[in-house]
């Protein structure tokens, strides 16, 4: 899946964070989940219809609804990297061709592939293990 260096986390209960709840849409307590461990993916994020679906999973507390009028769905609340213990310097050095990138806006998940797609808004390339320039970001 990913880096055996890279732990993704989806945390909804960390305070004053623009996606913490105390409960999700259907009243379910939002709480720590690993999502990827140590580059390995442990979990997907539920509400209670996707949970019942897949059979003995309890609910994420991740159902969440843009506005009333529509039903909940399975969303991230405050998904991140936990921090390692490989120095980016290290990581950058490690990588042939790549990016950068230095930060992101926004997020989500593409419930029919399980992709995660992130809007980022700056990077840089890295070539031979040096950041070399800035990448244009089109949105």
């Amino acid at each position: 899946m990913a880096s055996n260096i890279c732990t993704i986390v989806d945390n909804g209960t960390l305070k004053n964070m623009n996606g913490s709840l105390n409960v999700d849409d259907e009243g379910t307590p939002t709480r720590y989940n690993i999502l990827v461990e140590n580059g390995i993916l442990k979990k997907y994020i539920y509400d209670n219809y996707y949970s019942f679906l897949v059979g003995k999973i309890k609910s994420t507390g991740n159902a969440r609804r843009s506005s009333y009028a529509f039903l909940p769905i399975p969303r991230m609340t405050n998904t991140y990297l936990l921090n390692g213990k490989t120095k980016t310097t290290d990581i950058i050095n490690s990588v042939e061709y790549g990016l950068y990138v230095s930060s992101v806006n926004g997020g989500e998940v593409d419930i029919t592939s399980g992709n995660f797609v992130f809007s980022t808004t700056e990077a840089f390339l890295i070539k031979k293990g040096k950041i070399t320039k800035p990448v244009k970001i089109q949105h």
